[in-house]
C-alpha cells in the first residue's frame, strides 16, 4: 500500500518523551483520503446549505416578515461559523490523528 511520508519535529512539548527528536509517520491514503473526502463534503453541505437558508430568508419579503424566520437565520449564521471557522481544521486534526495511529 503506497502511503506518504511526513516528517514531524516536536519542539513544544515541555520535555516529554518526543522532546526534540524527529519521528517519520507514514500516513497511509486510504485511512487519509477517505476520510477527509467524506468530511469534506459534509463541511461543503453545511456550507451551502446554510448560505441558502440565510439568501432564502433575505429575498422572500414573506419570509423576512416572519419573526421566526430571524431565529432561524440566526441558527444558520452560528451554524455557518461553524463550518466555516471550526470544522476544517477539527476535521484535519481528527483525520491527521486516525491515519498517524
Amino acid at each position: 500500500m503506497h502511503g506518504v511520508c511526513v516528517m514531524m519535529t516536536c519542539t513544544a512539548c515541555g520535555g516529554g518523551a518526543m522532546s526534540g527528536t524527529s519521528s517519520s509517520v507514514k500516513l497511509n491514503t486510504a485511512r487519509f483520503l477517505g476520510p477527509m473526502t467524506a468530511l469534506f463534503i459534509l463541511n461543503l453541505v453545511i456550507i451551502v446549505g446554510n448560505v441558502m437558508v440565510i439568501m432564502a430568508v433575505f429575498t422572500h419579503s414573506k419570509l423576512r416578515s416572519m419573526t421566526t424566520n430571524k431565529f432561524i437565520v440566526s441558527l444558520a449564521v452560528a451554524d455557518l461559523m461553524v463550518g466555516v471557522v471550526v470544522l476544517p481544521f477539527s476535521s484535519a486534526n481528527e483525520v491527521s490523528n486516525a491515519s498517524s495511529q
